[in-house]
């Protein structure tokens, strides 16, 4: 058979350097533009052989004739025709193969879905070695702080140093063309990556000529084969025949010239008494017919193949997942619903990455159109120990772990702050003393997917929610009387939030742990005076308001109004924020250097005044009105008080959703402004002045304001915890009734 790869002639070298500096490009521009890895790019230039179809389109990328630039005394070059006999075998199996290939389906599916309608091109990180080297040095701590301490400052992270190196990653790149250099090929990665559904896709991309169409594709499971009697050769003789080809012949012509696309699926799904066998026989068929293509697919790959190089899947990125979204849902309302749903809450963007679990989410969201924070943890995380394996017969990743022990570890990890864990660690944490050593089998753990290798002898769960949940549930199944007071010391702790809303969602009664968060958040300003004071004008005023909602609404309402506006130095009403700085651009409008002619309250509609009216006062209500659009747009108003009453968090929702973003979106909300701002501005102002009475200038130091804030954070948890947990409803009410109020008048 011919080869495959050309390389460049010497003259060529010359030629195609010329064409690239004419072009004013570098070879990773290039590789860009060409959507080609820059690793068989650099190649190239180098004078280094590459796939044939590659070299052309390199060439034809620098418009230069690709047969005037290889080398010629080299082998001659393949054709970029198809044998015919391939081509007759690949028509033949073409119905059988699309059949099977061009459908996915996972637990709590009704029915599968065409892959052709949903499939989103993944990436790979080709240099596995390059993320451990950048791993390596995760023991020196001050190195670290050097190189990223920066980010951590800036994101206000520092704490969890090993939470962010547990997420480190490397470059990716689009999969599909990457892994067309390579014939040998071990394709790595974490439980729902995308492993099979990739392998699925090779399939149906050789067969309409996209991904080497030279060849013929067929895709195996190796635990099926595991559990034949047959040789992988006459496995594979024995799967073209189930495809419908009788003149088994042919494949094997195929198999010795090198016409074919084997693909092995699950190597870590085979049996473990069955492994060895099943690796000496892809070892044996690569020596054997090494000059076919021969990807392998696998979870933890700690076997050695000599002929094969390794890639990993790397996470779904942000344009990738609206990419699935938008091809799940095929509807642009229902997909802007879901990506506000999950830019809501960081855990569940963190499982979006994954695509088994995002297509999971998408599953909920579809039937619910909305997410339940402790739900979502829950079934993702049975789905990695249990359903999925069993949905497929998987036997051999049931391990002597019960997760129990995964909870002890989770647990040390979180009260230590450690999101990386050394493999001592892991075997203390995870096995008994009486276990044997064959049960102390590190690896074998690795392939349910809850922890991940990030270097040689360093781990972390595979996603930070895992952790999470699993420190939430051995507190709340714990017999000890002081796991809640344990759990409630650390309640301003960023890390251990989650912790605490997971573990009042898990307790059949909440009632004591809401009991003493509300005690705690109250004991941030049990000594504060000034700020006692404050809580005290805010419950008197709230109670003049004649309006539906809860008094701890309007406590809270009063509350987020002040702290937007202690942020900006500005304790004026909220429509009023921007007054000050409004002023003195109307009086050089007006020639006005006094002011005297504003006057009119801002409280007043001014809708009915003409739009060229010279009213100096109808120039101030735009310019503030102006100001009021652009910082709702920008700011989360109201949080605490939404999370408190729904029917105004939707108001404000509604509102906002009406605004282009000013800072990315200028044009179009300046002209949206013009046709729109005065009906939105009234709407706005009805909604903030109909709970809000009175003003006062509090002034507080630094300190009070930082105060008052973890006061208000600490709110915002409790109340998260009485929206999901369950409650009594007297306990409920009294947290209600007496939330926000100053200390004399707590319980």
């Amino acid at each position: 058979m011919n080869e495959r790869s050309l390389h460049l002639s010497p003259e060529g070298i010359k030629k195609v350097n010329l064409a690239l500096a004419a072009k004013t490009m570098t070879t990773e521009r290039l590789a860009i533009e060409l959507k080609l890895a820059s690793l068989y790019v650099n190649k190239f230039f180098r004078g280094e052989a590459i796939p044939t179809q590659l070299f052309a389109q390199i060439c034809d990328g620098l418009s230069l004739n690709w047969q005037e630039l290889f080398d010629k005394s080299a082998p001659p070059p393949a054709t970029l025709s198809i044998d015919s006999t391939v081509q007759e075998i690949r028509q033949k199996c073409h119905e059988n193969l699309t059949k099977r290939c061009n459908r996915i389906r996972i637990p709590d599916m009704t029915e599968p879905r065409e892959l052709k309608e949903v499939y989103t091109s993944i990436n790979i990180v080709e240099e596995i070695g390059q993320l451990r080297e950048r791993l390596s040095f995760i023991n020196d701590r001050s190195g670290i702080l050097t190189k990223i301490g920066d980010r951590l400052k800036r994101d206000g992270n520092a704490e969890d140093l090993d939470r962010y190196l547990s997420r480190v990653a490397v470059k990716s790149v689009p999969a599909l063309n990457a892994i067309k250099e390579y014939s040998k090929l071990i394709i790595l990665g974490g439980a729902g990556s995308g492993k099979t559904t990739f392998l699925k896709y090779l399939v149906l991309q050789c067969l309409n000529s996209n991904f080497h169409g030279e060849l013929v594709p067929l895709l195996i499971y190796l635990k099926d084969f595991a559990e034949s009697s047959k040789t992988l050769p006459e496995y594979i003789l024995a799967t073209f025949l189930s495809y419908g080809i009788k003149d088994l012949h042919h494949i094997e012509q195929f198999l010795n010239q090198g016409n074919l696309l084997i693909l092995l699926d699950g190597l870590d799904e085979v049996d473990q008494p069955k492994q060895r066998q099943v690796i000496t026989e892809v070892k044996n068929l690569a020596d054997q017919f090494h000059r076919n293509h021969i990807f392998v697919t696998c979870r933890v790959c700690d076997y050695r193949f000599e002929q094969f190089s390794e890639v990993q899947i790397a996470r779904f990125n942000d344009e990738q997942i609206q990419t699935f979204i938008r091809q799940w849902f095929n509807n642009r309302d229902i997909t802007k619903n879901f990506m506000a749903a999950i830019a809501e809450n960081p855990t569940i963007r963190e499982f979006a990455e994954n695509p088994l679990l995002l297509t999971f989410l998408c599953l909920i969201f579809e039937s619910k159109s909305s997410f339940n924070y402790l739900e979502i943890i829950d079934k993702c995380l049975g789905l990695y120990l249990k359903k999925w394996d069993q949905e497929r017969d998987i036997t051999t990743r049931n391990l002597p772990i019960e997760l129990n022990a995964w909870s002890r570890l989770a647990l040390l990890g979180m009260d230590a702050g450690k999101y990386i864990f050394k493999e001592n660690y892991l075997i203390a944490s995870l096995f008994s003393p009486t276990q044997s050593n064959q049960e102390l089998d590190l690896k074998a753990i690795l392939k349910n997917g809850i922890l991940t290798q990030r270097h040689e002898d360093t781990y972390a769960f595979s996603y930070s929610p895992f952790q999470e949940y699993l420190t939430a549930k051995k507190i709340a199944e714990s017999s000890n009387p002081q796991a809640l007071n344990y759990l409630i010391s650390r309640f301003e702790q960023p890390r251990w939030q989650n912790v605490i809303l997971l573990t009042s969602g898990m307790l059949e009664n909440a009632d004591e742990l809401v009991i003493k968060l509300h005690k705690k958040a109250n004991q941030i300003l049990e000594k504060q005076q000034n700020i006692q004071e404050f809580l005290d004008w805010i419950n008197k005023n709230s109670n003049y308001l004649r309006v539906s909602y809860q008094p701890s609404t309007l406590r809270a309402f009063y509350l987020d109004i002040d702290l937007n506006n202690f942020r900006i130095q500005d304790r004026n009403r909220a429509i009023e924020i921007t007054r000050n700085r409004t002023i003195d651009r109307l009086k050089e409008r007006s020639g006005d250097t006094t002011g005297s002619a504003i006057k009119k309250p801002l409280d007043e509609d001014t809708s009915g005044i003409s739009v060229t009216s010279l009213n100096p006062d109808y120039d101030l209500a735009i310019a503030l009105n102006h100001h009021l659009a652009i910082y709702v747009a920008n700011h989360s108003i109201l949080y605490l008080a939404g999370l408190l009453e729904p029917q105004l968090r939707r108001s404000l929702q509604v509102l906002k959703e009406q605004l282009p973003d000013p800072s990315t979106e200028a044009d179009k909300f300046n002209s949206w402004w013009q046709s729109y701002g005065m009906n939105w501005s009234k709407d706005c102002r009805s909604l903030l002045i109909q709970h809000r009475k009175g003003t006062q200038d509090w002034s507080f130091s630094a300190t009070e304001e930082a105060l008052l804030r973890r006061y208000h954070d600490a709110h915002v948890l409790l109340v998260n915890c009485l929206n999901t947990s369950a409650i009594s409803l007297s306990v409920k009410q009294a947290v209600l009734d007496t939330m926000f109020l100053p200390i004399w008048q707590q319980p």
